[in-house]
């Protein structure tokens, strides 16, 4: 009979230790679960705020390029009508070679002075 018992007792502490050990498991999935959630809540947060101002930036970029360039009314700054005007200016079956030929004229306006004042004597 006593060894019964002390067979019974041996078998409830461990059962015990098996259901203490699986309620323990059990407990760190469900933390860990709670914590993945909180982590994908705030990512979604972030890209939903993310899409909202790319949004609003793509919105801006569009009425910029309907009104021309011009913010409130203000005319587009020299350098920006100056390189549209002359985008617009090329026709299109000149061909690379011209283009770059075109734009070195222009460019090395000054520097043809230059080379002459560094020229080797």
């Amino acid at each position: 009979m006593v060894i019964l018992e002390t067979a019974a007792i041996g078998a409830a502490g461990y059962g015990l230790w098996r259901g203490g050990e699986a309620a323990t498991n059990k407990t760190k999935e469900a933390w860990n679960e709670h914590q993945r959630h909180q982590y994908r809540r705030e990512r979604r947060n972030e890209l939903t705020q993310k899409c909202k101002e790319r949004k609003e930036k793509c919105a801006q970029l569009n009425l910029l390029r309907e009104s021309g360039g011009r913010k409130g009314g203000v005319p587009p700054s020299s350098d920006l009508v100056a390189s549209s005007t002359n985008a617009t200016t090329r026709t299109p079956s000149s061909s690379v070679l011209d283009r770059m030929r075109a734009d070195h004229g222009r460019a090395s306006g000054t520097g043809g002075r230059l080379k002459t004042l560094f020229k080797k004597k």
